[in-house]
């Protein structure tokens, strides 16, 4: 009887144990979560610090959090990993990576691990997205470890995006015998020894971990090593568990200005391991299939720039896939290279000219168009603003009818039962010279019984200039507000796009019991990154496809760059939340269109000789959008974007790269290529019309790179590059440049120009800027002309005897010499005949 009560009391003991024990493990867990707080705390004043993004997925400590921000940062959605040290895969570095799609190589010195890796990971070791290698890893090995790896897991092992190094002893040596250059490295560092301290154990081959913390290098000693190798400390874990790393030119102006290990060492907090990180309330880590239950919306979370999946209903040809989604056949070719503008008959043919249209959709659903109409021949800073009634494909069925006497570029919208008119006044000083530009709003009410004037003004408003209230820097175009950019967001207030760059949207009061209009809020963003020049205006928002979600509205924007000899205009677009604060989530960053270099506005009585393409109305349809847009300052036309082929150019906004050259000048997304050396900007004019021309497939052969200028814009277009360079010194300028650009698929020679017979079918451009080398390159190349028909740009040579000569040369091949760029004489085309006519929609 005794016996049984002290097994029933020794029974209760052990439960309320078990119990008691419970509860202080979770106890921990709190304490060790307002602790981290605590540290986190003064961290966050600096939004550059990656302590506060951090997070546990299946990492050891906060590893997944600050990998995560450290990719989005340097613009790696999805990439190739070897993690060196995983014991069985389940708390590691890389597995949440996994789950993002990324592939990689995994190497395991202990054998006893292997068969768990084998059980748990089956699926991910078939598909090929996960190699395992169960070998030791040295100095003297390291290097064919990763290649071996490598070359299973991409086919080829000449790029690592993220290497994670946890051996617990001579993870030093690993690094030190480093060849290949990752974009970024995780590597544990020995926190026991404070910031300034550098040391480094011993190297001894037969070492095991033991268990005590003689293991690893001091965080100042890593860092001495990996300036070395070119690598940047951008942080370490709140932990003091582990170091990250990133190649140098991947780091600018994107982590903390302070980069040593004195201000970004984290000393040994493992109590916050055990009581939060591991021991923490929850479940132990396994891995298993998963699918995401909303996975056409996950990009547009507010802490995700992953890739967007559409639904298969995206048409599928075999090319190369970019961020999850395949593209289009001519992915980097304009829409209008194979569909054309529907453009409007003259309204008043000889009288007026029209242009810049928008639309908006009244209460019975008819349509109704708001132009600008210039008289005939037109007088800049004279235009005005007309109605004209629109039929369901927003071509003209109506009369117009004269709106404003003055004003220019108008975009409407429907608010309630009022219609709201944006558009901008010419100013000029009293000796008549342009002296700026103001922003107005005509606000109309509605009668659709009294057509062809529909609306009728109320009241018109000329809002304030400078509404950021920005100090003033004495510039000229400080006075001058254009292109601002209406949407609606209820009865009473109004949304517009301010700027792209930085993206900036304000909130406007326009309560109908009040004729005063004010500015409520501004909220801004980054700047949206897109390489033909700079952004905007654009069209009134509208849904955006719902394969995204809800709440997300569309603009189609323009942007104009100097192509060739004249300016061109181009057309893009961008998704953004449809409510405060209006991020930005998703821009094609190449062309949607683009005005055609063979036309331009002096053909309408403008003096300059521009190609414009002016987006200012978008009319929602089924699969797509139809654009109302003003062409060449002269006529209005429509075009017609297919879903089918917007969807596969969205990609996420992503955080534009950023350098500075010589000067200390900022560069970033607007110049294309990134180029840290004074250079010739008109380089790229050719560069650009090129990059149109072609869809980016096939070989570009460069043999005369210059400064490098054009070279970069071509190469990062093309899926090959061979460049031949003169020298060894030219050939480590065009390389420094091709490795801040991230382009990894150009070959760099030196020497004149030799093309293997293997390549030479894939050659779609060669360009030669050396007008003395012309001659002899065309020589040695007549035969790849006459068989394979590449498209050749190159400088004519100034003599007139050995410029005929070359004109007699392609002549002979049936190739053209265009000379289209008259600020540039001795630039010349020269495109096969027989496919010339390809290129007539824009040359």
């Amino acid at each position: 009887m005794v016996g049984q009560s002290t097994i029933q009391l020794f029974n209760l003991l052990f439960q309320q144990l078990v119990i008691t024990n419970h509860s202080i493990k979770r106890n921990a867990g709190y304490l060790a979560r307002q602790e981290i707080e605590r540290i986190l705390a003064p961290l966050r004043a600096d939004p550059l610090r990656l302590e506060p993004f951090g997070f546990k997925v299946y990492s050891q400590n906060d590893e997944d959090g600050i990998l995560a921000e450290i990719f989005k940062r340097v613009g790696i959605r999805t990439g190739i990993f070897c993690e060196i040290g995983v014991q069985d895969g389940l708390e590691c570095n890389s597995l949440f990576l996994i789950h993002q799609g990324w592939r990689g190589t995994w190497v395991e010195a202990d054998e006893t691990q292997i068969p768990a890796i084998n059980e748990k990971f089956q699926q991910l070791l078939t598909s090929g997205q996960l190699h395992v290698q169960n070998e030791y890893a040295k100095p003297e090995n390291i290097n064919r470890l990763l290649t071996e790896g490598l070359s299973r897991i991409a086919g080829k092992a000449d790029e690592l995006d993220f290497l994670s190094i946890d051996v617990d002893g001579m993870d030093f040596y690993l690094l030190q015998s480093l060849e290949l250059k990752p974009k970024v490295i995780c590597i544990e560092y020995n926190a026991k020894f404070p910031a300034g301290v550098i040391r480094c154990p011993v190297f001894d081959p037969n070492y095991r971990w033991q268990g005590t913390d003689y293991m690893g290098a001091s965080l100042s000693a890593f860092d001495e090593l990996a300036r070395t190798m070119g690598y940047t400390l951008v942080g370490t874990n709140i932990t003091g568990a582990n170091a990250f790393f990133v190649r140098n030119d991947l780091t600018a102006n994107r982590f903390v200005s302070d980069s040593s290990s004195e201000a970004l060492y984290n000393p040994p907090r493992y109590y916050l391991m055990i009581d939060h990180f591991i021991d923490q309330v929850g479940h132990r880590a396994d891995f298993g299939a998963y699918e995401s239950t909303d996975r056409y919306k996950k990009v547009l979370q507010p802490q995700n720039t992953e890739s967007v999946e559409i639904k298969k209903n995206i048409s599928r040809n075999g090319n190369l896939v970019r961020n999850g989604i395949e593209p289009a056949v001519n992915q980097w070719m304009p829409l209008n290279y194979q569909s054309n503008f529907e453009t409007w008959p003259p309204l008043d043919a000889g009288k007026w000219i029209e242009f810049n249209p928008s639309c908006i959709q009244l209460p019975s659903g008819r349509w109704l168009g708001v132009i600008r109409r210039d008289n005939y021949p037109p007088v800049p800073g004279m235009g005005t603003i007309w109605t004209v009634e629109l039929d369901d494909c927003l071509r003209p069925i109506g009369t117009p009818h004269l709106l404003l006497a003055r004003g220019e570029d108008p975009r409407a919208i429907v608010v309630g039962s009022r219609v709201f008119i944006f558009y901008c006044v010419i100013e000029h000083s009293e000796d008549g010279h342009f002296s700026g530009a103001s922003m107005c709003i005509a606000e109309c009410l509605v009668n659709e019984t009294d057509a062809p004037a529909f609306l009728h003004i109320h009241q018109i408003l000329q809002l304030p200039k400078n509404p950021l209230q920005k100090p003033s820097t004495g510039t000229a175009h400080e006075n001058w507000e254009k292109n601002w950019v209406p949407f609606p967001l209820s009865s009473e207030q109004i949304g517009i796009i301010y700027s792209h760059a930085p993206w900036t949207v304000l909130t406007l009061n326009v309560n109908a019991s009040s004729n005063q209009r004010n500015f409520e809020n501004a909220y801004q963003g980054p700047n949206l990154e897109w390489a033909w020049g700079q952004i905007r205006g654009g069209t009134v928002p509208v849904p955006a496809p719902s394969v995204f979600g809800e709440n997300l509205l569309i603009t189609f924007y323009h942007s104009s760059a100097r192509v060739g000899s004249r300016k061109l205009y181009f057309v893009g677009a961008c998704i953004f939340d449809a409510k405060a604060p209006f991020t930005p989530r998703l821009i094609t960053h190449s062309p949607l269109l683009v005005a055609p270099y063979n036309t331009g506005a002096h053909q309408f009585g403008w003096n300059f000789a521009g190609s414009v393409v002016f987006p200012l109305g978008a009319q929602p349809l089924e699969n797509g959008y139809r654009l109302l847009c003003g062409r060449d300052d002269g006529s209005i036309a429509t075009f017609l974007i297919e879903n089918e082929a917007l969807l596969p150019r969205l990609e996420p906004i992503s955080v534009p790269l950023i350098l500075h050259n010589s000067q200390s000048e900022i560069l970033n997304g607007s110049h294309e290529p990134l180029i840290p050396w004074p250079f010739d900007e008109s380089a790229l004019y050719l560069a650009r019309l090129l990059v149109l021309m072609h869809h980016g497939h096939g070989v570009f052969i460069d043999a005369a790179p210059g400064d490098g200028a054009a070279t970069a814009r071509l190469a990062s277009h093309f899926e090959r590059s061979f460049v031949f360079v003169p020298d060894e010194s030219a050939k480590n300028r065009i390389k420094k440049l091709f490795a801040i650009n991230e382009i990894n698929t150009a070959e760099l020679f030196i020497g004149d120009i030799h093309i293997h017979e293997d390549i030479a079918h894939e050659i779609k451009l060669i360009c030669i800027n050396d007008g003395a080398a012309v001659e002899t390159v065309l020589e040695r190349i007549q035969y790849l002309l006459i068989k394979h028909k590449p498209v050749l740009a190159f400088t004519l040579p100034a003599e007139n005897e050995a410029a005929d000569k070359i004109q007699r040369l392609l002549s002979d091949c049936a190739y053209t010499c265009e000379a289209i760029f008259p600020f540039t004489p001795l630039s010349r085309l020269a495109i096969p005949s027989e496919t010339r006519a390809d290129y007539d929609w824009l040359v």
